[in-house]
């Protein structure tokens, strides 16, 4: 494996050469082998190679150890969110989707599994700073589409990060429990609304993704009901002239009204009736 063959200091080209062979070519991955002629080849093959590459990336990171994982924590996210951003691998919806189940594969089977709850607690700060940065950039190409520059690239590729570190981020919050308390603390530096501003994202994918992650941070944390509730309805009808706010905020009223039977205590009658 990588880590045996490679000095100190070396990882990143670890990375960058498993990164090579996830996106199909570049950078000399396997070239001259079969392998290479492989990952060039038909989609399905394709596809195959890519499984391949996933759990080669669980089994490197679990050869360096939850150690090295939480010390590079915000390199591996970046590095691996990086990958389902790339329009490589997303040439068409099923190659789409594939790699987001590929980049999850890989999150669950390191972030969740190798990091103890401390770890868990700054990944999920780390896939906030993710989502932010990646609401920033559509934010400018929304921006620019206004002026008769729109980006359909910039837009697709975050959908894809997004709905992956979403995932990642509600899987995190749903093992951490009553842990995860220090992530909604403090309400400007909190992952609540990082995954709020999502609800407004062009992709209906990347809305639904937050609206699950809003419900997985409401089971987790049933204090946090009530008021997401509050806000997602005061939102709704604030921004009722936006289809993808509407859309976005009632995929999540849905969500967060779904797990109610999870919270021990429930939400107040009269919501209900709102």
């Amino acid at each position: 494996m990588f880590c045996f063959i490679i000095g100190k200091g070396k990882q990143v080209e670890a990375l960058n050469i498993l990164a090579a062979g996830f996106l199909r070519g570049g950078l000399g991955f396997l070239k001259s082998s079969a392998a290479g002629e492989m990952i060039k080849g038909s989609g399905h093959v394709n596809r195959e190679i890519r499984v391949g590459v996933t759990h080669a990336y669980v089994e490197y990171v679990k050869c360096m150890g939850g150690l090295w994982l939480e010390r590079n924590i915000p390199v591996f996210l970046n590095h691996v969110l990086n990958l389902v951003g790339s329009p490589k691998a997303t040439p068409t919806h099923v190659d789409a989707v594939y790699a987001r189940k590929c980049v999850l594969f890989i999150l669950r089977s390191t972030i969740g599994a190798l990091l103890g709850e401390k770890a868990q607690i700054a990944a999920a700060k780390e896939i906030s700073q993710i989502i932010i940065k990646q609401m920033n950039a559509v934010g400018e190409a929304v921006m620019e589409s206004n002026d008769g520059k729109f980006q359909a690239s910039e837009v697709s590729a975050s959908q894809h990060v997004l709905v992956c570190a979403l995932h990642e981020l509600g899987s995190l919050v749903q093992r951490l429990g009553s842990s995860a308390s220090p992530l909604v603390a403090e309400p400007a530096a909190g992952i609540i609304e990082p995954v709020v501003s999502v609800l407004i994202h062009p992709s209906h994918a990347a809305r639904l993704a937050a609206s699950w992650c809003l419900g997985s941070i409401a089971v987790a944390l049933p204090s946090q009901l009530s008021p997401l509730l509050d806000r997602c309805m005061e939102r709704m009808e604030k921004l009722k002239n936006s289809p993808e706010a509407i859309s976005g905020y009632s995929s999540a009223l849905a969500a967060l009204l779904g797990g109610v039977y999870q919270c021990p205590l429930g939400i107040p009658h009269v919501k209900g009736k709102v």
